[in-house]
């Protein structure tokens, strides 16, 4: 996500733009697709190019990364936000559903690459 994030703006040339778009992708530390992948994409390519980007994708592809994004996200919060000795951490995902997470991301990912270098987003 933050590859594909920096490369949208790949070519810029001012030292603070450039500042500001790695304190983008710095500040972004969520799985959340709508509140995390999707803002750093709207501050770069903005909401038009977003809403460009998101219609050219395969839709089944991209529903399945965020339903992915989504459930790698619950189990993420439930372990890390959990702070008390002898507390159980609640259900945690087999290694074969977790892979399988991400591996939609993953094709996801390999979908919005492809499509934004279709529209030139990227190189």
């Amino acid at each position: 996500m933050d590859d594909l994030t920096k490369r949208t703006a790949k070519n810029l040339k001012e030292t603070s733009n450039i500042k500001e778009r790695d304190q983008i992708i710095k500040s972004n530390y969520g799985f959340d697709y709508d509140r995390n992948f999707r803002g750093m994409l709207i501050k770069m390519i903005g909401l038009v190019g977003v809403e460009t980007l998101e219609k050219r994708l395969d839709a089944v592809i991209h529903q399945k990364m965020k339903v992915a994004l989504s459930n790698l996200k619950i189990v993420r919060n439930q372990v890390s936000h959990t702070y008390v000795k002898n507390i159980s951490l609640g259900t945690i995902s087999a290694p074969s559903q977790t892979h399988s997470y991400f591996l939609d991301v993953y094709n996801g990912l390999l979908d919005m690459e492809k499509t934004m270098k279709t529209l030139r987003i990227i190189k």
